[in-house]
């Protein structure tokens, strides 16, 4: 799986676990660091970095800041578009 996809898959599985309502909008921890979802996914910081950045450019992630929020249905959309579903 490629590094876009692995970081998908993270936020995925983080957004689900850490999700407290039904909504397609998922808040993760603001103590969840960039070094944090490298060290998860076996990538560097600055490739996690560019990867977070583009993904919000798109609208798969927002927030401000380190506030991040996953659109679940946007990332569960196109993992398994990539042949890489997530089960819950």
């Amino acid at each position: 799986m490629d590094a876009r996809h692995r970081l998908l898959g993270t936020l995925l599985i983080l957004a689900r676990r850490y999700c407290c309502d039904g909504g397609e909008w998922f808040a993760l921890p603001e103590s969840l660091t960039q070094e944090d979802l490298a060290k998860m996914t076996g990538l560097n910081r600055s490739t996690v970095s560019v990867l977070i950045n583009e993904l919000r450019r798109e609208n798969v992630l927002g927030g401000v800041g380190r506030k991040l929020m996953v659109n679940k249905v946007v990332v569960e959309s196109i993992m398994k578009a990539k042949g890489s579903e997530i089960l819950e």
